[in-house]
């Protein structure tokens, strides 16, 4: 049974163009497909545009279809490998983080102090240097 995972590197798609691509693709003999957008640019806003096909939805369309197509046409047998492992894995839970950041907004609040008084050290440091020199 062919599986094809198509990720498109842009924002969402035209409405109903996801579906249409998809029939298409059960044309070529593939069984299942779901097609991926990535979703990583500043565009994700309340008014997105610029969806994906928005500017030309058959250029869409016939790059997934090509790509799929050769990518049938490039199938090779494989033997399937599998492994378990099993890691020791240090995970901060809900109270560690409470803990962290109380910790941290102390420091922050004892460093506001700490500065007026280095601040304060070293302007009275440099007032008696140089009536002293």
């Amino acid at each position: 049974e062919r599986t094809a995972y198509i990720l498109i590197d842009g924002n969402n798609m035209l409405a109903g163009l996801r579906e249409h691509i998809l029939k298409k693709i059960q044309s070529l003999g593939v069984a299942n497909a779901e097609i991926l957008t990535t979703d990583s640019h500043a565009l994700n806003t309340a008014t997105a545009f610029k969806f994906v096909g928005a500017c030309d939805a058959s250029a869409v369309e016939s790059a997934v279809l090509d790509t799929v197509a050769s990518a049938i046409s490039d199938i090779e047998p494989v033997e399937v490998g599998v492994a378990t492992k099993f890691a020791n894995v240090v995970v901060f839970g809900e109270h560690f983080t409470a803990k962290l950041l109380s910790v941290v907004n102390t420091i922050v609040g004892m460093s506001r102090l700490s500065a007026i008084f280095a601040f304060i050290s070293a302007l009275l440091l440099s007032l008696i240097a140089f009536t002293l020199i």
